[in-house]
């Protein structure tokens, strides 16, 4: 890219607007690419050019950058009607009721409730203060550590971005908080020796982990999904203390399994 032509909108996108997750000098001396239009899975620059988009924008875009009629349809009469209401203090819409009844009916069973957030990286920070709340009401406070791995994406929020595994995010920051905790994650296909299978790959990581400030460490480096799992639990049980499972948190590589909690 060449640096942005003054008065242009790149120039003022310079000027007036901060990116996350990017090198603002970089950005001053080459602005940014601006994006104007969506077609499916497409993007189109200002100059036309057009992109294969295949991270769907921040994965949150899966029904393409363009809506149908159908879509726009629906969204045009629900902002005539009823644009945005919240639901603190026990206030609710129907709309939240309808769908939190119809992601409760395609959900686990194990499931009993919907809790709604604007991202990616409020919903797990929600889940992490659900998990800590849930502690506290049991008498056990300082049942805090949450462990990650290392490469693993879980959003820029505080708590998200600890237990990430990503020491660019954390660096000037401060970060991680203390009580997040980091392992190894899974790539068997990068980091395998030859001839060594996919399990024996995995076994060898478990017998290999050992504790290293209170998370796994593993020699070899990573382990498959199921490892990744056995070899968390061998590293709760090292600490001979009870565990939980805190369900689900997505990373950057989808390879996340669980987060687990010691105490």
């Amino acid at each position: 890219m060449n640096a942005p032509l003054p008065n242009s909108p790149a120039a003022r996108d310079v000027a007036y607007h901060v990116h996350p997750q990017t090198n603002l000098r970089k950005l001053r001396d080459e602005g940014p690419l601006i994006v104007t239009r969506g077609e499916g899975c497409r993007i189109f620059d200002e100059t036309g050019k057009d992109y294969i988009e295949a991270a769907a924008g921040l994965w949150c875009a899966s029904l393409g950058f363009t809506a149908s009629e159908r879509l726009a349809r629906a969204a045009y009469d629900q902002m005539k009607q009823l644009g945005y209401y919240h639901t603190f203090r026990q206030a609710s819409h129907p709309l939240v009721i309808d769908l939190a009844e119809k992601l409760l009916s395609i959900a686990p069973k194990t499931m009993s409730k919907a809790i709604f957030q604007c991202s990616g990286s409020e919903a797990n920070d929600t889940a992490i203060k659900l998990i800590w709340y849930y502690h506290h009401a049991k008498g056990n406070p300082a049942k805090m550590k949450i462990i990650g791995r290392k490469g693993g994406y879980h959003g820029n929020t505080i708590a998200a971005v600890s237990v990430s595994g990503r020491p660019d995010m954390h660096a000037g920051f401060g970060l991680p908080l203390p009580m997040m905790r980091h392992t190894e994650f899974p790539h068997y296909y990068r980091l395998h020796e030859d001839g060594e299978s996919e399990e024996q790959f995995a076994i060898a990581y478990r017998r290999e982990a050992n504790i290293d400030s209170g998370a796994v460490r593993g020699q070899k480096g990573k382990l498959s999904g199921d490892a990744v799992f056995q070899a968390c639990q061998l590293a709760i049980e090292t600490y001979n203390r009870p565990r939980v499972l805190s369900g689900c948190i997505g990373d950057a590589q989808g390879l996340s399994r669980f987060s687990g909690v010691a105490a």
